[in-house]
């Protein structure tokens, strides 16, 4: 969710993926999916810029989730069964020359 302003100066706040398109004339229009719109106090730049640091907020913690979750299969681990586990990249021996 990102926060946006009314123009009674109350928040609110609201999902970006629900979000149609962003007009400037001279007030921003914030227009939904669902035929709904908002005019708020925030210019279109400041609201794409929360749009994109709530998109990149999720990607990453997803990917903390994703690695939680992947600990928490090693530590609930049973003998005999397979087990995943997070392999990094194997690391380029040197050679004899490079030495």
């Amino acid at each position: 969710m990102i926060t946006v302003t009314k123009l009674n100066g109350r928040p609110m706040s609201l999902n970006p993926d629900l979000i149609e398109r962003i007009e400037t004339a001279p007030d921003t229009h914030i227009h939904l999916r669902n035929d709904t719109r908002y005019i708020v106090l925030e210019s279109l730049e400041e609201i794409t810029e929360r749009i994109l640091h709530y998109r990149a907020s999720v990607i990453v913690l997803a990917g903390q989730a994703s690695f939680a979750a992947l600990g928490n299969l090693q530590a609930h681990h049973e003998p005999g069964t397979p087990t995943l586990r997070v392999v990094s990249a194997p690391q380029k021996k040197p050679s004899p020359k490079e030495s």
